[in-house]
């Protein structure tokens, strides 16, 4: 958890305005856990059902039951997950709303920053590239349930319903293994609050871009320390691109989408276009 929170103050005091993203990543972060909360209370409440009935039954039926389970667990297992798709909405609906407030944070700061406006940019969250970012899965990676959980807490359902293992010695498994914990929501919450401001940062450099006699340029900033990957130094060594190439990883913009430790952050420049 150390490593996280302090992965996260290197990432936001590199940025403007960390104050009001790091309220934002708290902000997310709680929506997180509490979504993350409700799951796991339901797993366990359908574990505990198919527990309970096992434990009713006469030894001689526990005997055949437990031979069922052998031969059908793994479907049982996946059983327990029905009824999640509203958490999971829910989760993915809270962090949409707020890389939305984000994104046009960042952008707004772009463009004050850069005063923009002078050459008649402003923003909304219609921008086709804001549009694109919110609407693609890649933002919902971190969180994708249940299949994420699926593969995380499965063996110890499919374990538990197959040895007829107690509903106490279950719970405490799942709470101790359970990857969809504070730290997982801290990681959701850094990499999204980043991911969301640097795409609008990005939006209204990518409209002067657009203006005839002008480009925006940009350059991709690591830390410089010794955690950075060869990827994202590779990126930062290449030097200024215009704002609508890729750099060498493929992305458009920090922090990498295969990467979501990347604590990198992208400067940009307006230059004057000569014929």
């Amino acid at each position: 958890m150390h490593l996280l929170h302090h992965l996260f103050e290197i990432k936001a005091f590199r940025r403007p305005n960390a104050i009001k993203l790091r309220r934002k990543e708290r902000r997310l972060q709680r929506a997180v856990e509490t979504e993350f909360e409700k799951q796991k209370n339901h797993i366990l409440k359908e574990l505990k059902k198919i527990l309970l009935k096992k434990a009713r039954t006469s030894p001689a039926v526990l005997i055949k039951y437990r031979e069922h389970f052998r031969k059908s667990d793994e479907s049982t297992a996946d059983n327990i997950f029905d009824g999640m798709e509203d958490l999971n909405n829910a989760l993915e609906g809270e962090i949409i709303d707020q890389s939305g407030e984000t994104i046009t944070f960042g952008a707004k700061y772009r463009i004050e920053k850069m005063k923009l406006a002078k050459y008649g940019i402003s923003f909304d969250l219609n921008h086709p590239l804001a549009i694109k970012y919110l609407q693609e899965t890649r933002p919902l990676i971190l969180s994708s349930l249940p299949e994420t959980t699926k593969r995380l807490i499965k063996p110890i359902l499919v374990n538990a319903i197959s040895t007829g293992a107690s509903y106490n010695e279950t719970a405490k498994l799942i709470a101790e293994n359970y990857a969809l914990s504070t730290e997982r929501a801290t990681m959701i919450a850094v990499n999204e609050i980043g991911s969301a401001y640097e795409v609008g940062n990005m939006c209204p450099m990518w409209d002067i871009n657009q203006i005839e006699g002008f480009e925006s340029i940009k350059h991709w900033q690591t830390v410089n320390d010794d955690r950075v990957t060869e990827e994202c130094m590779a990126n930062q060594e290449e030097g200024w691109l215009n704002v609508e190439e890729p750099f060498a990883s493929g992305d458009l913009t920090a922090p990498r989408v295969s990467n979501p430790k990347c604590r990198c952050t992208v400067l940009y420049e307006v230059k004057t276009v000569k014929d």
